[in-house]
């Protein structure tokens, strides 16, 4: 099986090929991943063998290669984090796909701060999808607005100064 067949399976929303997916990102962090799905639900299952698997980066890690992959039929995520040979996560984390969609913290405990995932550099340099451009849109409109009422608010201060000071400069003269 290539590649190409296990990303058209995971489109599918096939757990196997998206842990293969992820497996092959995740295996230079040292890190496992296992998946299946239950009730629209994936479940995914990182190991680590010697650190707790650091929450923040793999669920932003996680979020990004899952939401880009946009699987059907799979309408939530929740990642739990294991430290090998232990039967209950350390950490969990459930959050949903589609626009709006709730995410929810299950259980948390605390973490080695020597766990730390990093991301490849292609991810971070990577273009968002569109639907997180779209949301963003608002702030930057938003931006634009008040930059422009700070520049027009100077100008009028500064309009203002200046006939102020031409005036004291006329009742100077005579």
């Amino acid at each position: 099986m290539t590649q190409p067949n296990f990303r058209e399976q995971a489109l599918q929303g096939d757990a196997k090929a998206i842990s293969i997916l992820l497996n092959f990102q995740l295996q230079i962090h040292g890190l496992t991943a296992e998946a299946n799905v239950k009730d629209g639900c994936l479940h995914i299952f990182l190991t680590s063998p010697a650190t707790v698997p650091d929450r923040q980066n793999c669920l932003e890690f996680i979020r990004q290669e899952i939401t880009d992959l946009e699987p059907q039929s799979i309408e939530r995520v929740k990642v739990y984090g294991y430290l090998k040979g232990k039967k209950e996560p350390v950490w969990c984390q459930e959050f949903g796909l589609k626009f709006g969609a709730y995410s929810m913290l299950i259980a948390s405990q605390a973490q080695d701060n020597n766990s730390r995932l990093s991301l490849p550099a292609s991810q971070e340099e990577e273009t968002p999808p569109l639907s997180k451009q779209f949301q963003r849109w608002p702030f930057v409109v938003a931006g634009i607005l008040i930059s422009i009422l700070v520049i027009s608010g100077l100008v009028f201060v500064g309009e203002k100064f200046l006939q102020q000071q031409s005036g004291n400069f006329e009742k100077i003269q005579k």
